[in-house]
């Protein structure tokens, strides 16, 4: 499995129980210096980012603004999460999503997508294979208690920009999950792209039929996939029995 453009987080190393790429020191510390310190956008160092979940080619991506931070991230046992992480972001192609990992069920981040997903649950269709068949992409990878944008772009959002543009490319299914006009803004083309779904409430976590209305079937039916993308393309184009 490859990546679409080189990886910037392969070079991610922790400094003094920080973690941050140099080319994005800049605009992150600029960012949380323009913040009052409790401000729940600040960028938060002392955990790995991440940027995505996921193997780089999955049939489904689903992006979002920036992880979250939460205060029972504080009381738990980091060590294979965070080696979860490091792995996740520096093995070429990506792995697949450890927060639907069993190990990490009990865990917060673990948790959340397990609610955000179990609407994708089917018949045949568990957990296992939605962390295998789905890629997770941050606008930017930094965690904070609530979504921010810093003013500055930061250099490593050009992988993330990348990801999504190579995701078009192989006709996958993509929800704009949050942060979509950022989104939609940054990447060519995803605002007219075909395979685009988007949910009824942005505000919500579901990935359920509900909350993705039309879109659901494509999703379903991009996770159930077999074929090659093209001949995906060519079984569900309008008109097709």
């Amino acid at each position: 499995m490859s990546s679409p453009a080189e990886n910037p987080w392969q070079d991610l190393r922790e400094q003094d129980g920080t973690y941050i790429l140099k080319e994005d020191e800049t605009a992150v510390h600029s960012f949380n210096a323009s913040l009052p310190p409790r401000d729940p956008r600040q960028i938060e160092l002392h955990v790995p980012p991440e940027p995505f979940l996921g193997f780089h080619d999955s049939p489904v991506v689903v992006l979002l603004a920036n992880p979250g931070s939460v205060d029972a991230d504080r009381h738990i046992d980091r060590s294979w999460i965070t080696g979860a992480n490091l792995e996740a972001i520096t093995t070429p192609g990506g792995t697949r999503m450890y927060s639907l990992d069993d190990r990490a069920a009990s865990m917060p981040g673990g948790i959340w997508w397990r609610n955000a997903t179990k609407g994708l649950l089917a018949p045949g269709r568990g957990y296992a294979d939605l962390a295998a068949k789905i890629l997770v992409v941050q606008y930017h990878g930094y965690h904070s208690r609530k979504p921010c944008f810093p003013q500055q772009a930061l250099p490593s959002q050009r992988f993330a920009v990348a990801l999504v543009a190579d995701a078009m490319k192989r006709h996958a299914a993509i929800i704009v999950a949050s942060a979509s006009h950022q989104w939609l803004s940054a990447v060519p083309g995803l605002d007219g792209y075909r395979w685009k779904a988007a949910k009824n409430s942005p505000q919500s976590k579901s990935l359920s039929p509900r909350n993705l209305g039309s879109g659901y079937a494509m999703v379903s039916a991009a996770l159930d996939r077999r074929e090659r993308p093209d001949e995906w393309v060519r079984s569900t184009a309008p008109g097709d029995g």
